[in-house]
């Protein structure tokens, strides 16, 4: 049970924060609304452009129900949506998911939610029961969104253009991350106190990216002839029907040097569903505590999982990283390999979009 005045304490401290003046004058708002008991929401409501209400308790919107929110939304309780629950015309307006007493919250509900701006900003974390669509921005003041990976539809799902905040290990998705869009974009994904983004460019239509629960998958089936040992500490699970490119990280808790001495070593895997198969390794960075690796092009849906392997000296080659500077009008391309075999030349492909290749 929660102690209401205390609660009330922390709305009014986190509100006034946001409310305070400042070296160029006051943030002029018209204060809608106080609540500080459950709100079961039965009509049409509209948070207009320069409203502020705040909403101390749970929340819930009936079936029957719409809100729109065009300006600020403080939740400090559970949210549940059954009914229609949206940003209006979608150009504006901010709901924050807040509570001083770090007393996790439930977004959930038979709907999902579409919401402009989402900030963060509970330590205690926001369990995600449904898809929480986010229009413009997330941002992550403190906290993290879980999700549960039994479940993919309930998700975080950044619609066309949308974006992220900083995010760190305390501040990310635990679970699934959907994107919309034709853009790269960095899956703000972790696994609890640690992050684990994975990068996917360019991007198609729609696609999630997660830490599975998965597997467990063998460490031992694997094509022999390009990977040597493959990571048994995380894993990722990457959807999409189109070509795309992925990138892959890790830090210090990964123990990578557990399968490689040096990051030359390294390279992107995938579980075709009876062993993993190599997926080259392009742009290796940082060292055995943090880095990053990413694939050639390749199409998600044709893997189970993704991790990071030791690649075999077999390779035909192995990549240390590719550059491409502009210079005037002309792209400059570098490249390094720390060793080529069996390999005649190099052939330069462009595509506008990543999808069709010609060569240069």
């Amino acid at each position: 049970m929660r102690n209401r005045n205390s609660l009330q304490t922390g709305i009014n401290n986190k509100l006034k924060t946001r409310l305070a003046w400042g070296a160029g004058g006051a943030v002029v708002v018209a204060l809608a609304a106080y609540l500080f008991s459950d709100f079961l929401n039965g009509f049409y409501m509209k948070i207009n452009p320069n409203q502020v209400v705040y909403y101390g308790m749970n929340f819930i919107n009936t079936s029957s129900a719409t809100i729109e929110n065009e300006g600020q939304a403080y939740f400090g309780g559970d949210v549940t949506n059954d009914g229609t629950m949206n940003c209006g015309e979608c150009i504006q307006g901010t709901s924050y998911l807040v509570n001083d007493a770090d007393t996790a919250q439930t977004i959930g509900g038979e709907k999902s939610i579409s919401w402009f701006n989402v900030v963060v900003d509970n330590a205690g974390g926001i369990d995600l029961k449904n898809e929480l669509q986010i229009v413009n921005s997330l941002s992550f003041a403190d906290g993290l969104i879980r999700t549960d990976r039994n479940k993919p539809t309930e998700v975080v799902h950044f619609m066309e253009g949308a974006i992220h905040g900083q995010v760190s290990p305390g501040n990310h998705v635990d679970g699934y991350v959907k994107k919309t869009g034709a853009e790269s974009f960095a899956f703000p994904i972790g696994d609890g106190g640690r992050l684990m983004t994975a990068i996917v460019y360019p991007r198609n239509p729609s696609n999630d990216a997660g830490l599975p629960l998965g597997g467990p998958f063998s460490t031992i089936a694997f094509e022999k002839s390009f990977i040597t040992r493959v990571h048994q500490g995380g894993y990722w699970d990457i959807k999409g029907s189109e070509p795309t490119r992925i990138t892959l990280m890790w830090d210090e808790k990964s123990e990578i040097a557990e399968i490689a001495e040096e990051v030359s070593q390294l390279g992107v895997a995938g579980w075709d569903g009876d062993q993993w198969a190599y997926l080259s390794q392009t742009n290796v960075s940082g060292d055995l505590k943090n880095g990053t690796v990413s694939s050639n092009i390749l199409v998600p849906d044709d893997y189970v999982a993704f991790t990071i392997a030791n690649i075999s000296e077999d390779a035909p080659s192995k990549w240390l990283r590719f550059d491409v500077t502009l210079v005037g009008n002309d792209a400059k391309l570098e490249w390094v390999t720390a060793y080529e075999q069996n390999t005649e030349i190099f052939e330069i492909e462009r595509s506008p979009y990543g999808l069709q290749f010609g060569e240069v």
